[in-house]
């Protein structure tokens, strides 16, 4: 469930959404 941590510490920084995007989609594939 680390990706939980990462997606807040992205929605944190404006216009990461892209990023925050990409890194559910990762989690789904591990």
């Amino acid at each position: 469930m680390g990706g939980c941590g990462s997606k807040g510490a992205h929605t944190r920084s404006p216009g990461s959404s892209g990023i925050k995007m990409t890194n559910e989609r990762s989690d789904e594939s591990a």
